[in-house]
């Protein structure tokens, strides 16, 4: 596959990147994403340097991910649960029809 050029804007600064076509739109939700979180950390004024926003952005980021890969577990095992549950009862319902006489 062929990259492409696209070009992005973080903290007013133009990055040129390569990517392939169809991940294009992925990369530019992504550089909104972290555009967004290092515009948020810059505007309290309490931190200065580019590369610590930078730093601090990446970990919120991190953090976000984390936190839905953990809730996204929990939506699982719970769904593996009720569906273990609704399994055992068909099972057992199906075992109670094979019994009646015929």
């Amino acid at each position: 596959m062929t990259s492409i050029g696209v070009s992005v804007q973080i903290l007013g600064k133009e990055y040129r990147i390569s990517c392939r076509e169809s991940e294009k739109q992925a990369l530019l939700e992504s550089a909104r994403v972290l555009d967004g979180k290092m515009q948020e950390i810059k505007e309290t004024g309490k931190i200065a340097s580019t590369e610590s926003i930078a730093v601090l952005s990446a970990l919120n980021i991190a953090h976000d991910l984390v936190q839905r890969h953990e809730q996204e577990k929990e939506t699982a095992d719970f769904v593996e649960t009720r569906l273990k549950g609704i399994r055992e009862k068909i099972d057992v319902a199906l075992d109670e029809n094979m019994q009646l006489p015929v």
